[in-house]
């Protein structure tokens, strides 16, 4: 008689067990059942998100700092014009390959700012000296030869006195006193003319007594000779003497 209760306690299990089966079954949530009201804070995760469903809609006001962006993500589409302003910009970042070419005028650049190791060799025309600034000290020793000289530009007064010797001398002129043998004497000029000048002489005294002439004979450029006659005879005597060459 005591067999039968194990058989009794299963039967009865079996019994709960298949009513169980019968009355609860998996419910299902139908699609949109699920909004704002029945998600925990937190409860959707970066695992739960489909590729690409975080829409422009989706991201509120200023939530996309500078943590949330990977390095490189904001490419030049990305910037509205006029965005990047100084401040913006990091010290020394615009070098010459950021600048268009023709993007610094003159007004971009500050006063005095461009000194000699500015400029390029021969970057400097005449015309873009103003007229009368170019002063005595910003001309190189030697720098003026006879090209840079207007005609007439030499005055008396730009000579120094002294300053024009007798080389530079178109007509040439030498004098001199000389004592002349009563036989004639050669006279050298010194330095030689370019060519025979014009020489004329008279005696260095006066002597109204006697009457004299004077012989100016074999004039070359190097030299001449002299001979002077009293009273029709050869004699001894001082002449003042001057050759002119004239081209």
């Amino acid at each position: 008689m005591e067999l039968w209760k194990p058989v009794a306690i299963a039967a009865v299990i079996l019994a709960v067990i298949s009513l169980v089966s019968v009355f609860i079954k998996p419910v299902a949530i139908g699609a949109g059942a699920v909004d704002t009201d029945q998600l925990k804070d937190g409860a959707v995760t970066e695992d739960k998100l489909a590729d690409d469903a975080v829409t422009a809609a989706k991201i509120a006001s200023n939530a996309v700092g500078n943590v949330e962006l990977s390095d490189n993500a904001v490419v030049g589409s990305k910037i509205a014009s006029g965005a990047v302003i100084g401040s913006k910009i990091a010290p020394g970042a615009v070098d010459n390959t950021k600048l268009a070419d023709g993007a610094v005028t003159g007004s971009k650049i500050a006063s005095g700012a461009v000194d000699n190791t500015m400029l390029a060799d021969n970057a400097v025309t005449s015309a873009k000296i103003l007229d009368g600034n170019v002063s005595a000290a910003d001309i190189a020793a030697g720098a003026i030869d006879n090209t840079k000289l207007a005609d007439s530009a030499v005055t008396t007064a730009k000579i120094a006195s002294g300053a024009v010797s007798y080389d530079k001398l178109v007509i040439k002129i030498q004098d001199n006193r000389n004592e002349i043998a009563a036989t004639g004497t050669t006279i050298r000029f010194s330095p030689a003319f370019p060519a025979p000048p014009t020489v004329v002489a008279t005696l260095s005294r006066a002597d109204s007594g006697d009457n004299f002439t004077i012989f100016i004979t074999a004039v070359t450029a190097d030299n001449f000779t002299a001979i002077v006659y009293k009273n029709g005879a050869a004699s001894a005597e001082n002449i003042y003497w001057i050759a002119v060459y004239t081209p």
